[in-house]
């Protein structure tokens, strides 16, 4: 199962850690897939739609593990806090459909 944690500062999310695979399974490819778009359009969309330098996005990346965290000082950018709300919402469609594979901490 893949367990996914937001982190917010107040009103504003400034990261999320993502650990674990969506299991053996069915539809572990499918899930998986999708999270992995969902995570890579959310980084991508930071820096070619809201302009932010790598440098201003922490990042760890391992098997099996992701966590993002943008410095606190970009956190209330709109742009960024709607970027955070995509992503929670696709992951809470995932969740939906799936979920025995998929939790969320929001």
């Amino acid at each position: 199962m893949t367990k996914i944690k937001f982190f917010k500062d107040g009103n504003f999310y400034y990261g999320f850690e993502s650990r674990g695979h969506a299991s053996s399974g069915e539809f572990e490819e499918i899930v998986c897939a999708g999270i992995s778009a969902l995570t890579e359009t959310f980084y991508f969309s930071l820096l070619d739609l809201c302009g932010l330098d790598s440098e201003f996005i922490l990042d760890k990346q391992d098997d099996g593990f992701l966590k993002i965290e943008i410095l606190k000082n970009y956190i209330k950018d709109e742009r960024v806090q709607f970027f955070f709300e995509f992503l929670i919402l696709g992951l809470k469609k995932i969740l939906e459909s799936y979920p025995d594979y998929l939790k969320l901490e929001v």
